[in-house]
């Protein structure tokens, strides 16, 4: 898939025609960012909007005292660098490949050219930029509500509708980690044992992992063990819809075996929130 086929597949480029989507590309870089290699870095002019074609991007800021924070990990479809829209500003972060990346490089005066003279864009823009920040909001409330076995349900959960989406499928029961586990424990706000630990702990909810692969026998019992600790309606999270979906049906299929039965019955209601 071309660059530009890849463009109208993302929400925010629906109200561009294809010579509009023909310029943005003409005036783009397409660059491959090998492992471990800078996008850019704290402080640097923001002149570029970057879409991930492949690959994994982390953005992470340096403290004086040189302690690193993860900020965001992004994959395949992500965009990231909506501060380019405002005239002179910087980057306050770090961005950094965490695998050989292919990326779109749109530049700032292009951008805003197309979002001043097309408002189906810029709506869909705004749109785009204001999931981003309900999304860091949800994970930060998941940080302070939710147990460490929450949150891995959760995020096993959302990688599973990220792969489904992707696919083109209408279901996904077993997903592939798009980058390793010690980063995925960091965006957690654990520790890479912590994590280990909990992804082991699920098996008894039906959950195998296999190196970076993990499959999910009904996807009903991890909502049952996460859903209800997220403030997030069915409105804005894809999640929260499919389980006020199931929530209207049977808790669990017939198919299912007895023991994975048997502890969906005994989940607490009110898990502890201790790191388990």
């Amino acid at each position: 898939m071309d660059a530009a086929e890849f463009l109208k597949k993302l929400p925010f480029f629906d109200g561009l025609n294809e010579s509009d989507i023909d310029s943005l590309i003409e005036a783009a870089n397409i660059r491959i960012y090998p492992k471990k290699s800078s996008i850019f870095r704290q402080g640097d002019l923001a002149d570029r909007y970057f879409i991930i074609l492949y690959g994994a991007v982390k953005l992470h800021m340096t403290t004086i005292d040189g302690k690193e924070g993860i900020l965001a990990i992004y994959t395949r479809g992500d965009s990231f660098g909506d501060v380019i829209l405002v005239d002179g500003a910087i980057y306050t972060h770090n961005a950094t490949a965490l695998e050989d990346s292919k990326i779109i490089e749109l530049f700032a005066a292009p951008m805003k050219e197309m979002v001043s003279r097309n408002t189906v864009f810029s709506l869909h823009l705004l749109q785009y930029m204001t999931r981003q920040v309900e999304r860091l909001w949800l994970e930060n409330e998941h940080l302070l509500v939710m147990s460490a076995r929450e949150r891995v349900a959760c995020f096993v959960l959302q990688r599973c509708l990220v792969q489904r989406h992707q696919l083109g499928a209408t279901k996904c029961d077993t997903i592939e980690l798009p980058y390793d586990k010690h980063l995925a424990a960091i965006r957690l706000g654990m520790k890479p044992e912590t994590f280990s630990r909990v992804l082991k702990d699920l098996q008894k909810f039906g959950v195998v992992v296999t190196h970076n692969q993990i499959q999910v026998e009904d996807h009903r019992i991890l909502e049952n063990l996460c859903c209800s600790k997220c403030s997030a309606s069915p409105l804005h999270c894809p999640l929260a819809q499919v389980s006020h979906l199931t929530a209207l049906q049977n808790d669990i299929p017939k198919s299912k075996s007895s023991s994975l039965k048997s502890t969906y019955s005994k989940m607490p209601k009110s898990p502890s929130r201790r790191d388990i």
